[in-house]
């Protein structure tokens, strides 16, 4: 019974809430898509995703080298 009432609620709240909250979306997402399309913005979105790109390698043999190290661990 109760997973069948949680699944009407979410069902009820989908239904009302898609009406009501489809202009608030849209405007939020005008708004994100505002802030996504500055230079700046452009510019540090770059910058983030080359140092990732830098240090992700170097982030997976530590992993690896994390994970090897307690492959033989038991708890």
């Amino acid at each position: 019974m109760n997973k069948l009432t949680l699944l009407v609620g979410i069902g009820i709240g989908f239904v009302i809430g898609s009406a009501a909250g489809r202009d608030s979306f849209t405007k939020l997402k005008a708004s994100v898509d505002d802030v996504l399309a500055r230079p700046e913005v452009k510019n540090a979105l770059g910058r983030a995703d080359r140092f990732v790109a830098d240090k992700a390698p170097r982030l997976h043999d530590v992993g690896e080298a994390v994970a090897d190290s307690t492959a033989g661990a038991t708890s």
